[in-house]
């Protein structure tokens, strides 16, 4: 299995940050280590001020990544694109989640 990870290239606090794909490598990591035969890989190089469009056009084309960031100031349109999934019910039911 692998799960796609759509993430922006600069700081979403327009701070540089040297370390920004190295704490992402990590994470991806960590979660490779405890999920065995799942593999995570990103799209790196989508500039934040070009990377709503370029989400909006891989959901029009049906490559959007399983697990996006997305800016609080798009979430309401994606939501009401149908683009985004309430995960509510199942974080209900998994007993491992926290």
């Amino acid at each position: 299995k692998t799960l796609t990870i759509g993430v922006f290239s600069d700081s979403y606090w327009e701070v540089q940050n040297g370390y920004s794909y190295q704490i992402l490598e990590d994470a991806i990591n960590r979660f490779e280590e405890q999920h065995e035969g799942v593999h995570v890989e990103y799209v790196s190089g989508v500039m934040k001020d070009d990377y709503i469009e370029w989400l909006s056009e891989q959901i029009l084309q049906g490559n959007a990544p399983d697990i996006f960031f997305l800016p609080q100031e798009n979430v309401c349109e994606f939501a009401e694109a149908g683009a985004l999934k309430d995960l509510t019910e199942m974080l209900k039911e998994d007993p491992d989640f926290d």
